[in-house]
């Protein structure tokens, strides 16, 4: 990776819907890690396909939203802040990696 001590994973692949996209007709980007200028990873890279396909799959995920009673929402959105909370530090390791030291 790129000299940093982590178990983090770097995702490359899209997420659409439920599914890991990795192979896509918009072809792969090379991440570059900014403090070193190196390769940290090879993403996929969404073309037209993949974009309307992820659009379907929104405005999909959409309507099922709105249609959970609110107290669902509120108890699905709280448990999204606890995860997001209990993934602080992985957040912070993508974030370095993205942006650099």
């Amino acid at each position: 990776m790129t000299g940093i001590a982590s178990s983090v994973e770097l995702p490359t692949a899209l997420l659409i819907g439920d599914e890991d996209v990795s192979d896509s007709s918009g072809g792969t980007f090379d991440h570059i890690f900014p403090a070193t200028g190196a390769v940290n990873a090879t993403i996929t890279m969404a073309g037209v396909e993949e974009v309307d396909r992820a659009v379907r799959s929104a405005a999909a995920a959409q309507r099922e939203w709105a249609a959970l009673p609110v107290a669902r929402r509120r108890d699905l959105m709280l448990s999204l802040a606890d995860a997001v909370d209990a993934a602080t530090q992985d957040l912070a390791v993508l974030n370095v990696l993205d942006f650099g030291l």
